[in-house]
């Protein structure tokens, strides 16, 4: 929180290490370092990749770029004006609706954003990254992931050795 006090038109990533060419998930180039305090890294942000190809994946592994958590940390402000610039129709219809009683009828037609791609990735100028190096984190957004973080941390149960082995055979079918 400190650091968005001191960038306060920023908002800051957390950029987890990555170990394997995703597809799935946004990528964060990292830029010029502007922290560099043990264990903290700040990056500016160079580029955001929402969902590359499979080459460009791996080409991102290989630079040292980072899996983009979806954990951000700002300013209400930095979000606001963020926002206000990539979806101002969206921006204005939703906020002027309280005044006009019908919060509820905004959200309902405002369309559909999609955050990595219309937010972050057009605007890195306002971005910056915090290298996670320490957690481990993983994505569970689907069966796979989860089984291969059980397996990985060892956290094995019969049901998990199971499932490990219904997933090899999905993979040999497919």
């Amino acid at each position: 929180m400190r650091l968005a006090d001191t960038h306060p038109e920023s908002i800051i990533l957390l950029g987890a290490e990555a170990h394997a060419p995703e597809i799935e998930y946004g990528w964060i180039e990292p830029g010029r370092m502007i922290v560099d305090a043990a264990p903290t890294q700040i990056h500016r942000v160079s580029r955001f990749w929402e969902k590359p190809s499979k080459a460009q994946a791996r080409r991102l592994l290989r630079a040292g770029c980072l899996w983009n958590t979806f954990v951000a940390i700002g300013r209400a402000g930095a979000f606001m004006d963020l926002l206000t610039s990539q979806i101002p129709e969206v921006v204005h219809r939703i906020s002027d609706s309280p005044n006009e009683g019908n919060l509820d009828t905004a959200y309902e037609e405002a369309r559909a954003v999609d955050f990595s791609r219309e937010i972050l990735a057009p605007r890195a100028d306002r971005l910056l990254v915090l290298r996670d190096a320490a957690s481990g984190w993983p994505d569970l957004g689907n069966l796979s992931r989860v089984v291969d973080t059980l397996v990985r941390n060892r956290i094995e149960r019969d049901w998990l050795n199971e499932m490990a082995a219904l997933q090899a055979s999905l993979h040999l079918t497919c």
